[in-house]
């Protein structure tokens, strides 16, 4: 699968994003990983509620050269940023002091399909653009349509 569901988040194994959907905004914050913290993630994921340590973080993902503890500490930090997570009251990421880290929150494979979520925003932007060049209209009777629509589509999968 090329996507993970992690809690309220979701990682693309392609593209190395994790997105949050927002519903409340209709906006979707990404953050961009880069290749190593992709591949401590993966990892981690793999080994869901396990401590994974500093070794095997530098043997898998380093191929046992040798990498600080700072590069691996940076590289956690950056996961925990796009997580929005911290280390004193983590909800993704936890220290193991002396032993390494672990990814706590709930991990499950995610469908290729996209979500309800991501399906109806993309027919919200596609109505609002042709409403809007066809005919004058509200951004309140495009939503309208929408909750309609999205509506209609949760009956369907029912």
């Amino acid at each position: 699968m090329e996507e993970v569901h992690i809690g309220e988040y979701t990682f693309n194994k392609v593209t190395h994003q994790v997105t949050k959907l927002d519903f409340e905004s209709f906006h979707e914050p990404t953050t961009r990983l880069d290749y190593k913290q992709s591949r401590i993630l993966e990892l981690l994921i793999s080994n869901q509620g396990k401590v994974v340590s500093r070794e095997t973080f530098a043997k898998e993902i380093w191929d046992s050269s040798f990498v600080s503890d700072a590069t691996i500490n940076n590289k956690i930090c950056a996961l925990r940023k796009a997580f929005s997570d911290n280390s004193r009251t983590p909800r993704y990421i936890k220290t193991h002091p002396q032993a390494g880290y672990e990814l706590l929150a709930k991990v499950k494979e995610s469908k290729t399909e996209k979500t309800i979520f991501q399906q109806s925003e993309k027919i919200f932007r596609e109505l609002y653009v042709y409403f809007n060049s066809q005919v004058k209209i509200s951004i309140g009777h495009v939503l309208m349509l929408c909750a309609i629509l999205l509506i209609v589509v949760l009956a369907s999968t029912k």
